[in-house]
Parts: C-alpha cells; sequence; structure tokens
C-alpha cells in the first residue's frame, strides 16, 4: 500500500470514529442514516485484495463498462440484532475482463419525438473474466 493510501485510509477511519464518539456522546440528536458509500477507480490489485478479504460477505456484479464489488460488513445495533454496512467499490470492466467483439448488429433509424435517430452499427461484446476473481464465486451470492 502506498504512503498516500494509507495516510487516506487512517484518515477516513479517524472521521468514522469520531463521528461514532459523537453520536454515542449525543443520544438527544437524531443519528445520521447509515450510508451505503461507493469507492470509484479500484485497480485490478484493490479487487485482489478485496476478493481475497475473509468474514465478509462479497457481491459481484457488471454493468455495462463497469465493475461493482459490494462488500457487507455485520455489525449489531442497540437491540443486538445484526446489520450489514454495505460498501460498494466500483472500477473499469477492463480492469478484471478483456472485451471482445464477437460481431455487429445494425440498429435501425429510430424516431424520437422531435428527431430522428440515424442508423449505426454496434458491436456485440462478450467479456472474458480474468480467473483473479475466482475466489468472489466460491462465495455464495446474496
Amino acid at each position: 500500500m502506498s504512503e498516500e493510501n494509507q495516510k487516506a485510509c487512517t484518515t477516513y477511519a479517524n472521521a468514522v470514529r469520531a463521528l461514532a464518539a459523537f453520536v454515542e456522546a449525543h443520544p438527544e440528536v437524531e443519528p445520521p442514516s447509515i450510508p451505503c458509500p461507493d469507492v470509484y477507480r479500484v485497480n485490478i490489485a484493490g479487487f485482489k485484495l478485496l476478493a481475497l478479504s475473509h468474514g465478509v460477505k462479497k457481491e459481484k456484479n457488471y454493468y455495462e463498462d463497469r465493475f461493482y464489488l459490494r462488500i457487507y460488513i455485520p455489525y449489531f445495533d442497540a437491540d443486538g440484532e445484526e446489520h450489514n454496512l454495505m460498501i460498494d467499490y466500483n472500477g473499469a470492466r477492463e480492469e478484471v475482463c478483456k472485451r471482445v467483439v464477437t460481431g455487429i448488429r445494425r440498429v435501425e433509424e429510430c424516431y424520437i419525438p422531435g428527431r430522428l435517430e440515424p442508423a449505426y452499427n454496434e458491436d456485440i461484446v462478450e467479456w472474458e473474466c480474468a480467473p483473479i476473481l475466482a475466489t468472489l464465486d466460491e462465495v455464495p451470492e446474496a
């Protein structure tokens, strides 16, 4: 881990601890909702580390040119009921998969109110995903 990234992680953890301390010290104030943070620009090395993390449920998904890895971190509420904090890690699909054009399809012109969309050719794409995420395939989907 780079020194810059380590500092960012320490700063984030300190901020979360400060928020927790504030909320616990002021029970008369409505606490903020629990967020579902997003982390963008995760690279292949980051996905490898997340895929190998233990003790948390993981869920992977792809959408167009993006790869998403959701981590569920369990915690207990004041009544002892278990919940999950969700963190979404997002990266370019090309970081973990290879884009392969398998053909071309013709999309005909289409009238959309106010304009005519011209016809165009569109790539038919398949993704060959690196086995680096194979550890995720062993984890039950949420």
